[in-house]
């Protein structure tokens, strides 16, 4: 899907076990969002300990929420 972050911004950002989407493992909002306008990178902050959820043989799923202004 193709946004137009002028008129977008990625409010909810959440990361879920592959085998069940419903249970979110980490889910944060827009305080842990960081976007820079002029270069369209985002940065995400994820406060941790996170048990077994990047050195897991379960797979992952990046889910990014997006919402118009």
């Amino acid at each position: 899907m193709l946004v137009n972050l002028d008129k977008a911004g990625i409010y909810v950002a959440a990361i879920s076990s592959a085998k069940n989407l419903k249970k979110d493992i980490k889910i944060v909002g827009p305080s842990s969002i960081q976007f820079d306008k002029q270069s369209l990178n985002f940065i995400i902050t994820l406060d941790g300990p996170i048990d077994n959820v990047f050195y897991s043989d379960d797979q992952k799923v990046l889910e990014l929420y997006v919402r118009t202004r």
